[in-house]
């Protein structure tokens, strides 16, 4: 329900149908109409309500000016009914649907265009939620016979977005990536981590696997050299982020730069760095031992990593630091309070 106070219709509220809704707008339709119908306007700038729309009951993140478009040609001659709960005293009438009449008109009288050597804002709350959104879609490579699995914005990109993931298909356990941090980089399936329902694949650049005497030995020499996470963690911490554990995987390159800049991969060659974290504590985990939260938080920040990457693109810039921000400081409460039972106050 959305207030209309200044509608010449009558209307004093309209009750906006779901598929109609946006959270916000685009810089280039602040101060317009459609601003107003924004729930973002409504309902302020809390980050968690905007996930509940934005994640859970897929309301658009921001409406663009092409969105707007899009619209008013499928509904240009639409009108909106209306109905009055109060018809004894004709007070309170309220509109069905967007006023997507309302706002054409305002909209021709307004100039929505940004100058063309303006640049977009960065939004750092508009980025987490991306980011997210983005990992959500995210597929994780097929193992075999069919080849790379098209990452999500190639499967559900939405209208005027830009492309920043990019995808493969080669054999049936290869990867490459075309962003300029992983164009050199194809990665390849070399083996399991783990066993049973909890366990997670590992890739390997195919320059780790053509090292001399890596081979079938490969699997063998990365679980011994790192040793293997505590992977029931893992699998419930992607919970957390809203992901299942099917679409995350483990990755090494052995030139030692970042395995998640295009992939939700976690790099297994961090994993002892984690244990000495958790071999702090002592050998009974208690909410009073530090070892335990800070492999926990270890953790939380590999992953908040590479969903960050989904969200901003390959680099590791002030944009990415933001978001991996933003990441951390709200899913990690939410891990501690799962894991060790502390308070989210």
């Amino acid at each position: 329900m959305i207030p209309c106070s200044n509608s010449n219709e009558g209307v004093r509220c309209r009750m906006v149908f779901p598929h109609e809704t946006y959270w916000s707008v685009s810089e280039e339709l602040e101060g317009t109409l459609a601003a107003k119908f924004a729930l973002q306007e409504h309902y302020g700038t809390n980050v968690m309500v905007e996930l509940l729309f934005c994640r859970v009951l897929n309301v658009q993140p921001s409406l663009t000016h092409a969105h707007l478009n899009a619209r008013l040609a499928h509904t240009a001659v639409a009108s909106h009914s209306t109905f009055n709960p109060l018809s004894a005293s004709g007070q309170g009438r309220i509109g069905l649907g967007l006023s997507l009449p309302d706002i054409a008109r305002a909209l021709a009288h307004h100039d929505t265009r940004p100058a063309a050597s303006s640049g977009a804002r960065f939004d750092p709350g508009q980025a987490f939620v991306d980011a997210l959104q983005a990992a959500g879609r995210y597929r994780r490579p097929e193992l075999g016979g069919q080849g790379l699995a098209p990452t999500h914005s190639q499967a559900a990109s939405p209208p005027g977005s830009s492309d920043r993931r990019s995808s493969a298909v080669g054999d049936s356990s290869a990867i490459e990536g075309n962003s300029a941090a992983s164009q050199t980089r194809t990665w390849q399936y070399v083996g399991v981590c783990g066993a049973g329902a909890c366990c997670f694949p590992i890739f390997a650049t195919q320059e780790t696997v053509s090292q001399p005497g890596a081979g079938t030995r490969l699997p063998r020499f990365i679980q011994s050299q790192f040793g293997v996470p505590d992977l029931a963690l893992i699998s419930r911490l992607c919970t957390v982020f809203g992901l299942h554990h099917t679409q995350i995987a483990f990755a090494f390159d052995h030139s030692g730069r970042s395995v998640c800049c295009e992939h939700l991969f976690l790099d297994i060659s961090r994993v002892p760095r984690a244990q000495c974290l958790l071999a702090r504590q002592e050998h009974t985990p208690s909410a009073q031992q530090p070892g335990w939260a800070a492999y926990i938080t270890f953790w939380i920040t590999e992953f908040a990593q590479a969903v960050a990457h989904q969200g901003v693109g390959p680099g590791i810039n002030e944009q990415f630091l933001q978001v991996q921000s933003e990441l951390i400081a709200v899913m990690l409460p939410t891990a501690l309070q799962m894991e060790m039972g502390w308070p989210l106050t």
